[in-house]
């Protein structure tokens, strides 16, 4: 599993999680990086624990700074020769970083559990263009928490 968290609480949240599991500790590695469409990009960052902000503007108001990574550079530099599940609820990065993923998507065809609820825009274009891949998914609306709004993509291929 890669869990990618730049933001301090929620890393400090991440790892105190690990060291209460360390069974899965082994199987788990941080990426402390944030996920976006093309690395090195830097994005600046209001540490709001689950609810936190970011944004491209160095001038409004921030905790402090992080730069991009991208799921395609993560799993080429690590050298790991598979993608199974991915699965996104980073704040309205999810387009973004569904880009920076679309060689590993078109590659391994991996399930999918997208969160589209941050922005009315992402409803419809979160779907659009995972289908436009035209890679072979059946997609299904649905929630992972008992909150409604939290609505989730997710994404099956076809084998």
């Amino acid at each position: 599993v890669l869990a990618f968290e730049f933001i301090p609480s929620n890393l400090e949240a991440l790892r105190n999680n690990q060291r209460m599991n360390p069974q899965l500790k082994a199987r788990t590695s941080v990426v402390p990086s944030p996920l976006w469409s093309s690395a090195g990009r830097k994005l600046y960052y209001v540490d709001w624990g689950p609810a936190s902000r970011v944004t491209e503007d160095p001038n409004r108001r921030s905790d402090g700074m992080a730069e991009t990574v991208t799921i395609d550079g993560t799993l080429e530099r690590l050298g790991l020769p598979r993608v199974d599940f991915i699965k996104m609820d980073i704040e309205g990065a999810e387009l973004a970083a569904l880009h920076g993923a679309e060689s590993s998507i078109r590659k391994h065809r991996p399930k999918l559990a997208i969160s589209v609820y941050h922005s009315i825009e992402d409803m419809d274009a979160i779907p659009r263009y995972l289908a436009g891949l035209d890679l072979g998914y059946r997609f299904y609306l649905d929630h992972h928490t008992i909150y409604e709004n939290e609505t989730v993509l997710f994404g099956i291929p076809d084998r």
